[in-house]
Parts: C-alpha cells; structure tokens; sequence
C-alpha cells in the first residue's frame, strides 16, 4: 500500500515516544520507508521498555530453565522407575563377578513349583550363611520331576534345554529332485511333554533376597556352560558336588570350609540349616517372597471384584481328576461337599467359586450346579483373562497360560469369605495357605 507525504509524517511521528514529540518539528521528521518506521519504533518503545523490565526478563528466563529441568528430572526418574520392573534377560558370555576372590553355589531343582521354591528359600539361607553369590536355576513349570540321585537328576535336567518340537520333525533328502521334504511327526508331537524353564523374578518377588546376597540366574542345566560362564578350567578343584547321601557332612562349618569356586548341591529340599540367629532372616525371607506377577495378580483382582469383591463369595477347590480318582469316589467327595455347604452357607444366594478339571457337562458337575443358583468357574470370566493368554517366556516363546491358570485359580478361592477343598493337590494348599495369610490381615 502506497501512501501520500502526509500520511507517512503522521504515521512516522504516532510511531515517536510522547517526550520525543515535544521536541520535534515537522520537519525534523525524517523522511523514510515502512521499515525506517520499524526501527523508530522498536528505538522508541522497545528498548526502553526492555530496559526498565529487565530484571523481570531474566527472573522469567531463571524460572524457565528450572521449571524445564525439573520436567527433565522427573521424565527421567519415571524412565528409571519403569525400566527398573522389568525383567532384563542377560545374554553375557561369563558371569559378572565381584572379585577373583568371589565363591558361588547352585543346586538342583525337583519337585512342583512350590517345593521348588522351598528350594530356593533354602538356597538363600545357605547362601546369606556362608557369604557364597547364588547362582538360581529356572523354575520349571509342568513338569514334576522326582528325584532319585545326583547323577540322574542332573541327566534329566540337562536334557531338558533338548525338548522341542523341532525333535519331531523328520527330514527327507531327494538327490534324484535335489530338494529337501520335511515331514511332522504327530505321534511325536504327542509325547512331547509341555514345560518352560522361567526366572523367578518374572514370577515372584525377590527383593529382600536381592538386598540381602548376590544373585544370578542360569537359563538352563547345562552344567558345561555354567562352568564355562563361571571361567572354571579344571572341575576337579574348582567344583565340589554335596549330596544328601553324606548327612553327616551337612553342616555349615563343613560348607564354609570349602575353598572350590563352586558348590552345588543335589537336593535342599530336605534340609533344616536355620539356627537361631538365621530365625529373624528366614522370617523376613519367608513373608516377602510371595507372587507378585502383575498379570497374575490384576486378572486375579479383576475377577474376584466381579464376584462381589474380597469376603462375598465361597471358594471352594475341588481338583479331583489330577489325583485319578475313580468316578464313584468323585461322586461322593461331591454329594460330601454339597452338604457341607448347604449345612455351612447361611445365605443360599451366595456365589460360589468353583475350582475343579471337571467340564460342565460332567453329569457329577450338572448335578452339583443344579443344587446352587451362583456358581462361578474361571471360563466364566474369558474376557477378563485375555492379558494371561498373551503371556510367554521369552526364552523359549512358551505361551504360560496353562502354568499360571491354576495360580490365578487359587488366589481367586481363597479370597472368599470361607474356603472348602476336597482335595490334596499342591494348589488346594496353596490355597489354603493363601487364605490363611489373608485371615489373619
């Protein structure tokens, strides 16, 4: 836009500060362009006024920088926080160790998962006893395995890294064609017994441990790579094996007098080390290594919030067919329950929830639910159990929901207002064990 001389004299002199009009004629003015305009009154307006709020400036400048700082801390602490619950799985060639000084121990595994974890708690007692880093091997979920020796136990465990479905496939080479067919054994397949070797930190909590001795995890059983990882060159002086067998030489003392890098053990579930001064250690240890997988734990919160909350419901764990009972003793242990519950339930409307292998149309099961108008079973709740089907072990893609199914079962039952078990199964005590720790809260 173009405008007339006397236009850009009053636009030039409304762009001066008021105590520099007094002092100016017209033809003081000067005459000039749209961005002479602009530099009169940025001279005019900005800078003074720059000068008398300056301190202000570098006040908001000062406030600024700590305010993002702080964003940048707090960002950064969430990071940590996050990255510290997860379960990092280590690829590392040998052990990390303390010093060349330092001695290690494991020991061997058998059992279900809770007498592995006995185990493991009296791992930790000998461990935190004789000042040794204990190397923790996996659990091993689905199989039971029964312990007969040293030698056949460790055979059995080191085979297991070697079962997987890859052992049914069966290759066909074809010189004539020059080509390669590869055909899948069912039979095979069938045998071929489920199992994933897990951390137990991506299953129970295991802090007061960590706080207490130095800790490792071993993937596997392969007692040629652990000594490779530990740097052991010669087995013979360096290892040195304790079995039961020798109950005379199990005593503290004897295990602190060892100088070999590494001592393994056959079987801790039999042992009773706990001396009075470990009596407040092994408290502490037991109370605080519980379950604490948050998928476990948040479908298991979620479905017993749809049954009423904690206290308004009745467990009741009737897992009879792992236990080859005949039909007719089933049968019966069911006629026994309905009467126990209808003797013991003032409220009839109370749900129930059921924990049993029996599928619903079991003519033993119709009979039982004709009897209660709320009986709840897990299958029941398939929307809510959708973050267990997504679970595996990352370290051999092992999808886990049928090993945690029964944990989740458990917890479910004994947050009842009472809990019923007509069977002996290792999850039925869990259960109780479960509901006897919230009983007393």
């Amino acid at each position: 836009m173009v405008y007339g001389e006397q236009r850009q004299r009053q636009l030039q002199e409304s762009l001066l500060p008021s105590h520099q009009k007094e002092y100016c004629d017209e033809e003081d003015i000067p005459k000039t362009t749209i961005i002479g305009w602009l530099k009169n009154y940025f001279r005019g307006h900005v800078l003074p006024s720059m000068r008398k709020n300056l301190v202000i400036i570098i006040l908001f400048i000062i406030c600024l920088f700590v305010l993002l700082s702080s964003q940048h801390n707090s960002n950064e602490e969430n990071t940590n926080k996050s990255d510290d619950s997860l379960i990092i799985e280590e690829n590392y060639k040998y052990f990390p160790s303390n010093s060349k000084f330092e001695k290690f121990m494991t020991y061997l595994p058998h059992g279900d998962i809770f007498q592995q974890r006995d185990e493991l708690e009296n791992a930790v007692m000998l461990a935190h006893s004789t000042n040794r880093t204990l190397i923790i091997p996996p659990i091993i979920l689905g199989l039971n395995i029964e312990f007969i020796n040293y030698k056949s136990l460790l055979k059995k465990l080191n085979s297991l890294g070697n079962n997987n479905k890859s052992e049914c496939i069966i290759k066909t080479i074809i010189p004539e064609q020059k080509e390669t067919k590869y055909e899948i054994d069912v039979n095979c397949l069938n045998n071929i017994v489920s199992y994933s070797l897990l951390r137990w930190d991506s299953l129970f909590n295991l802090n007061y441990i960590k706080k207490n001795i130095h800790i490792l995890h071993r993937k596997d059983f392969d007692q040629v790579k652990l000594e490779k990882m530990l740097n052991i060159t010669n087995s013979i002086n360096d290892v040195y094996e304790i079995s039961l067998v020798e109950k005379n030489r199990i005593n503290l003392d004897f295990i602190r007098s060892r100088n070999e890098k590494l001592v393994t053990f056959d079987n801790l579930s039999r042992i009773d080390l706990i001396s009075k001064e470990q009596s407040v250690f092994w408290n502490q240890l037991n109370s605080s290594f519980k379950l604490n997988n948050p998928v476990i734990l948040d479908v298991s919160n979620n479905i017993i919030k749809k049954l009423g909350g904690m206290k308004n419901y009745v467990g009741v764990h009737a897992k009879l067919l792992s236990t080859y009972h005949s039909r007719k003793l089933i049968k019966d242990s069911f006629s026994n329950l309905t009467s126990t519950l209808k003797e013991n339930l003032n409220n009839d409307n109370m749900c129930i929830y059921l924990v049993t292998d029996l599928d619903r149309n079991d003519q033993i099961l119709t009979s039982f639910l004709s009897k209660f108008p709320c009986v709840k079973m897990l299958n029941d709740f398939n929307e809510t159990l959708f973050p267990l089907l997504e679970l595996y072990n990352p370290s051999d893609g092992t999808f886990l929901f049928k090993f945690f199914e029964p944990l989740v079962d458990s917890i479910i039952a004994s947050n009842g207002m009472k809990l019923f078990t007509i069977d002996d199964s290792i999850y039925s005590k869990y259960a109780k064990k479960l509901y006897d720790d919230t009983s007393e809260i």
